[in-house]
């Protein structure tokens, strides 16, 4: 569905962040993408939305080059992505963000009353919050919100950014039961996700990133038994050096 050959990437004149990376994301599946801080999972994101530009490579959806192509355009194809942060709009209402999730089918108001019931079906409390101002909201709450935000364009694909940053273990489950359940909806999906094993455990396949480049890719359960991994993320050994570029 996704496929990315040989891209890289990178900001103004620094040193390019990602180099060379090549990976596909099959239909109806979620690949989770690990990497210490400042390994390139940010970048890679943006790359693939259209909001940071591609040096070199290529990235095709669903048969179809990415190449020119803006970001709001990318999300009428069905690619979006739910930033890390939320990025929520904290001064207007829940309802009103989602509105502006369901922008580019603000002309068919079925669909956009169908965009939410959705919603509110993965995440009830946002029905009860719809008239409170986003930035009101826990911290829970709000990526519940950035979820559902970006839900309301109906996509097809789906990019996650970090979406456990921050949260009580309680909300972390619940928002990777909400992503189980996407894809099972027939959503592919791109996890960025320092929560490893919960990722892992989540995942069809898994890749990891080390200073922009895939150095460990294979199925979620096998990944995780990979020494290379353990260590990384348990701290035993130093695989992913900290000198790494974001």
């Amino acid at each position: 569905m996704l496929i990315l050959d040989n891209v890289w990437a990178g900001y103004d004149d620094a040193p390019p962040v990602l180099k060379g990376v090549s990976f596909a994301v099959d239909a109806l599946e979620i690949v989770a993408v690990l990497g210490v801080n400042g390994a390139g999972k940010s970048t890679l994101l943006r790359v693939i939305s259209g909001l940071l530009p591609l040096a070199r490579g290529s990235i095709t959806f669903e048969g179809r080059s990415l190449a020119g192509v803006a970001p709001h355009r990318r999300t009428a194809l069905g690619l979006v992505q739910v930033p890390e942060g939320r990025q929520i709009l904290a001064g207007m209402t829940v309802e009103e963000n989602l509105l502006l999730g369901g922008y580019l089918r603000r002309g068919d108001r079925t669909a956009l009353q169908g965009a939410t019931d959705h919603v509110h079906e993965l995440f009830p409390i946002l029905r009860e919050r719809r008239s409170q101002a986003a930035g009101s909201l826990s911290g829970g709450e709000q990526q519940m919100l950035a979820i559902g935000r970006a839900l309301m364009s109906k996509p097809r694909f789906m990019m996650l950014d970090e979406p456990s940053l921050g949260l009580a273990p309680i909300i972390v489950k619940q928002i990777f039961e909400v992503i189980g359940r996407l894809r099972d909806q027939g959503i592919s999906i791109l996890l960025v996700e320092q929560n490893a094993k919960k990722a892992i455990e989540l995942a069809d396949r898994g890749l990891v990133l080390r200073g922009g480049e895939v150095v460990l890719s294979g199925a979620g359960a096998d990944l995780w038994q990979s020494e290379e991994v353990k260590a990384a993320y348990l701290g035993t050994i130093d695989v992913f050096p900290k000198e790494q570029q974001r």
